[in-house]
């Protein structure tokens, strides 16, 4: 059961990092549209 638990924790870790790593691409590519612009 421990383990499980554990798998459940990393498992949102990696969704958070991976939410915040898209919404930070995103951002960047919004700037570069906004230079060309």
């Amino acid at each position: 059961m421990r383990h499980l638990k554990e798998c459940l924790y990393w498992k949102k870790i990696f969704k958070t990092m991976s939410r915040i790593t898209y919404s930070r691409v995103q951002q960047l590519e919004g700037n570069n549209d906004f230079r060309r612009a």
